[in-house]
């Protein structure tokens, strides 16, 4: 209730909301209620999540990286010693083409 000066009296002030909470957390574990509990529950995954899951699963088992042999390398390219076969390189650009134009497929 309020009062003239707009000033508001516990007598007017609604409790129910209050009461409600406290006799709902007297409920009991294993209490006989009538909640409605779902049996099974799912989960679907997108098409992205099962692509991200894919690589994930693809890179966990792919091979470390040798920082060693990489500056070893980049050592022998500045150098001029690293031995270069043409038609390696060749194979395995097209080989990595075949691999790169099949992904999203």
């Amino acid at each position: 209730m309020v009062d003239s000066t707009s000033n508001i009296s516990k007598n007017g002030v609604n409790t129910q909301n209050r009461v409600q909470r406290n006799e709902r957390s007297e409920i009991k574990a294993g209490s006989d209620t009538n909640v409605t509990v779902p049996k099974d529950d799912s989960v679907q995954f997108t098409d992205a999540a099962k692509n991200i899951a894919n690589a994930e699963s693809v890179l966990s088992k792919a091979p470390t990286i040798d920082q060693g042999k990489i500056e070893s390398i980049k050592k022998a390219l500045s150098e001029g010693t690293y031995p270069l076969d043409a038609n390696k390189t060749a194979e395995n650009m097209a080989d990595l083409e075949s691999l790169v134009s099949t992904i999203g497929k």
